[in-house]
């Protein structure tokens, strides 16, 4: 959104050629795809939620919903909420007669929550409802829980990062065979990776090795 100053805690100046850049980008995929009977749903950016410009970003949602609108049939416009999870923020953004087809992308990940009372699926359900309920039931828009979100531990392969991780296991993670590609044999398309490497690499941080790298596949 700008260049950063981690000293003042501020942007030194607000990129607005990089919204305008995002819209057209947007514009051109919708272009393409929008009037396709698969095409659903529509996000412009993802998780925006480090040092956000609300007002800015607002601005941005409400014009790439007019792009969705020009292009597509009916699909849904979704709006990632920055992490903020004041409803009043984005409440105000569409009128109350002008809201339809407009949904509200929340990242709720319990893999990164230490946990130690999540014993059972019920325990991680009861904790998903009690935290999702309160921010939706004070939002006027239908709220989708995005990205991943079931995630309810960081033992998937890569969850902090590529052959990395940047969080500690919550409980002990079991170990299974890598998927074959279903792609087909030839032109390099059905490659499998040699299994029989203990630790491939690259990777990042040594305490996380044992963890979040592929092992012997």
């Amino acid at each position: 959104m700008g260049d950063w100053n981690k000293d003042t805690s501020s942007y030194k100046h607000i990129n607005f050629s990089g919204f305008n850049w995002g819209l057209k980008v947007a514009e051109s995929m919708l272009q393409r795809w929008g009037a396709n009977t698969a095409f659903y749903a529509f996000e412009p950016v993802n998780e925006p939620q480090y040092h956000p410009l609300i007002e800015e970003l607002k601005e941005f949602y409400k014009e790439s919903r007019k792009l969705v609108q020009k292009y597509t049939a009916n699909a849904w416009f979704v709006m990632h909420n920055a992490d903020d999870n004041d409803p009043r923020v984005w409440n105000d953004l569409f009128a109350d007669d002008d809201m339809d087809h407009v949904a509200v992308d929340i990242h709720h990940y319990q893999a990164f929550m230490w946990a130690p009372n999540f014993k059972t699926a019920k325990d991680s359900c009861d904790e998903y409802e009690t935290s999702i309920s309160a921010i939706a039931d004070r939002l006027k828009y239908p709220v989708w829980v995005g990205e991943w979100s079931l995630a309810t531990d960081v033992c998937a392969t890569w969850l902090g990062g590529f052959n990395d991780a940047n969080t500690k296991a919550q409980y002990t993670c079991n170990w299974n065979d890598c998927p074959k590609t279903y792609l087909p044999a030839g032109n390099g398309l059905g490659t499998d990776f040699d299994r029989t490497v203990a630790s491939p690499g690259p990777y990042g941080a040594a305490e996380f090795v044992e963890q979040a790298n592929i092992r012997y596949g």
